[in-house]
């Protein structure tokens, strides 16, 4: 069994073909042993696209009696890829299998959600199968919900949201579900109306905000997501959560502003993180908000904590340069200012600092070096001006 594995894994053609022999010799045990050559049989009938071995094993394997809910997902993801009558086949005996679980049923249609393709059809064939009134999981409602927002349902949407209750355990999910769907089918009174219930829910739970926020953000309602990340900033049970969200968001956004705030409330929770407090000097040094005096400072003792990192260098030396002092930002980056070519952190010090010692054509240089869709725009600007 070991060798049949071992034969499998090493990836050459003869092994393989000993260790499917191997292997094949072993399906028949009705333990540990044929189930663990079924999956390893199924996996290489996968991987080398065998359609005619796929459904052989997934069909021995779902018919073994160690199977598993875990194999019944391989078992359908490979006759999906297989052939139509199989995945029908499968499909038909594993919803049996599950209906009676509204939970299993809530897995299956995550499962087909995760096939894509023609499993859509019977995604939403199952999801329409669901009656609200009597579904008490709230893993189906989602499930049923996400199917719908997938197919952009928008009117199938709304109405499920509105069909039965989902418990209070996920009702600012169903109130983001129904402003979403409220959204797109551009019914601005009900989407207010929503989007008030979604902020009530959410109100002084931090968690709930937070989650609210994720789902919202990963459909595209970027700025209802950002409200509720703010206020999921101001709870103990989600601040670094959510400002680690808004951070990333405003980095996308190339908000240096957006990025100051955020970082500065980050450091102010996790003092002792140097590299949040190295994000929130630079920042503030950039949009020339904070404390000048405490700015530097953090930036001066993260450059003694840790004397090799560049990053950390070139935050105190761009400060220095911001403040009027070229001739002492460029001796800070002197162990490092080589290196501009292929660090952006150092050509971006290195730039100011060179400007404001009045050495301009090497300022250009260096500066042009950085591509400016790495830089907030307030980066931007403000190469611009030292460089022009």
């Amino acid at each position: 069994m070991q060798l049949g594995l071992a034969c499998l894994a090493s990836g050459a053609s003869s092994d393989r073909g000993r260790g499917l022999g191997l292997l094949s010799a072993r399906v028949t045990d009705g333990g540990e042993w044929g189930v663990t050559a079924l999956r390893a049989l199924l996996a290489d009938s996968v991987e080398h696209g065998d359609r005619a071995s796929m459904a052989k094993w997934a069909l021995s394997l779902r018919r073994h009696p160690r199977c598993t809910l875990a194999d019944l997902r391989s078992c359908l993801m490979a006759t999906s890829r297989a052939d139509e009558e199989h995945f029908q086949a499968m499909l038909a005996e594993i919803r049996a299998l599950l209906a009676p679980s509204q939970l299993r049923t809530a897995q299956l249609l995550d499962w087909l959600g995760e096939m894509g393709g023609a499993a859509g059809a019977e995604r939403l064939a199952l999801a329409r199968s669901v009656s609200a009134p009597l579904t008490r999981s709230p893993p189906l409602f989602v499930a049923v919900a996400e199917t719908y927002r997938k197919q952009a349902l928008w009117d199938e949407l709304k109405h499920w949201t509105q069909a039965a209750d989902w418990g209070r355990q996920i009702a600012v999910v169903r109130a983001a579900y129904a402003f979403h769907a409220d959204r797109r089918l551009g019914a601005a009174r009900e989407a207010q109306l929503d989007w008030g219930e979604v902020c009530r829910l959410a109100s002084g739970d931090g968690a709930q905000a937070h989650f609210a926020a994720r789902l919202l953000y990963a459909w595209g309602e970027r700025a209802a997501a950002v409200e509720l990340l703010w206020a999921a900033a101001d709870s103990p049970e989600a601040n670094v959560e959510a400002l680690g969200m808004l951070a990333r968001h405003y980095q996308a956004e190339r908000d240096a502003a957006g990025q100051c705030r955020a970082f500065a409330l980050l450091h102010a929770l996790r003092p002792s993180d140097r590299a949040i407090a190295n994000n929130y000097a630079f920042f503030a040094a950039v949009t020339k908000s904070g404390n000048g005096t405490e700015v530097e400072r953090i930036a001066r003792y993260n450059l003694a904590e840790e004397p090799s990192n560049a990053v950390f260098r070139s935050c105190f030396a761009f400060i220095l340069a911001s403040e009027g002092q070229p001739g002492e930002a460029l001796r800070v980056l002197s162990p490092v200012s080589a290196k501009w070519k292929s660090s952006p952190a150092v050509a971006f010090a290195y730039a100011v600092a060179l400007a404001g010692a009045g050495r301009a054509p090497e300022a250009r240089e260096v500066g042009a070096s950085l591509d400016p869709r790495g830089l907030t725009l307030e980066e931007v600007r403000l190469l611009a001006c030292v460089l022009k």
